[in-house]
């Protein structure tokens, strides 16, 4: 998980424009108060905003995938294929979404 601070509280309304109009290619939905930026059902980054910090993380699209990945995960073989196959790849969109919001929100240091 990686976290931007940002300069004032950001709604996840506000979340959602931004991410609509620099990435629309991936599709936007939610998981309880997160924001979910998707290519595809496996592939998401979960972004939630707590105050003045802007949280992302690897995560799955919506609640029964995220089912899906825990009984997966209990299985000894399938945590190493979701490992090797999807895991690099939600990392990999958890950086872009953060590489735009951060770009976007203006990074306070």
């Amino acid at each position: 998980m990686s976290n931007i601070k940002v300069a004032e509280t950001v709604s996840k309304d506000q979340l959602r424009t931004l991410l609509q109009a620099r990435c629309p290619d991936l599709d936007l939905g939610s998981v309880g108060p997160m924001l979910t930026a998707s290519s595809s059902r496996w592939v998401a980054a979960a972004v939630n905003s707590q105050g003045k910090t802007v949280s992302v993380m690897p995560l799955v699209r919506d609640v029964p995938a995220m089912l899906g990945m825990m009984l997966i995960m209990l299985t000894g073989v399938g945590l190493v294929i979701f490992a090797v196959t999807v895991m690099p790849k939600q990392r990999a969109l958890a950086q872009r979404v953060h590489g735009v919001l951060s770009a976007e929100l203006g990074v306070q240091r």
